[in-house]
């Protein structure tokens, strides 16, 4: 069972102040868009950035944008589609990079979304450098193409809350 969102937060700050890193907020939104099969087959939509792993769609948050608006404009650039519900902020993922020169505390809101449409609504990828593909994938493969342990608990979570049940890795 993972930490309060609160606990982790405090965590992330004490271990700013301990090594005495000084960083920049940075703030992002996104979700794992899933669809249903007529035979109830959960698929969640992933995309392959640059370097080949596999994510969900995300980006930063505009000034004056909500991170709700935030995560269904990213998924809407990043995969074309339009009928999205987004249903529930699954979680908050906190984690710090370096570019440049300089630590970036990132902060990154991850919603459950439904594509609407399902199977009707055909994804594209749009002309963005740092996407090389986007495309379903079952929920078992999905979690195992997915790196980050943090995604990787979120998507069993997200399998969980569609269908009431565990997702079974075999």
């Amino acid at each position: 069972m993972s930490r309060p969102i609160k606990a982790r937060r405090q965590i992330g700050r004490r271990l700013a102040k301990r090594f005495k890193i000084t960083a920049i907020r940075e703030y992002s939104a996104g979700g794992f868009v899933f669809r249903q099969s007529p035979e109830g087959e959960i698929e969640f939509l992933l995309i392959e950035d640059k370097r080949g792993r596999w994510s969900i769609a995300k980006g930063h948050i505009d000034p004056g944008e909500t991170s709700q608006e935030t995560a269904l404009r990213e998924i809407n650039e990043e995969t074309n589609l339009e009928s999205l519900r987004l249903i529930e902020l699954m979680d908050e993922i906190y984690f710090f990079y370096k570019i440049e020169g300089r630590f970036v505390h990132m902060t990154v809101f991850v919603y459950l979304v439904e594509a609407i449409k399902g199977f009707q609504e055909k994804i594209q990828v749009e002309d963005l450098e740092w996407i090389t593909g986007v495309k379903w994938f079952s929920a078992v493969e999905a979690y195992r193409l997915i790196e980050y342990p943090d995604l990787k608990r979120l998507t069993k979570h997200a399998y969980q809350r569609i269908t009431g049940k565990e997702l079974i890795i075999p």
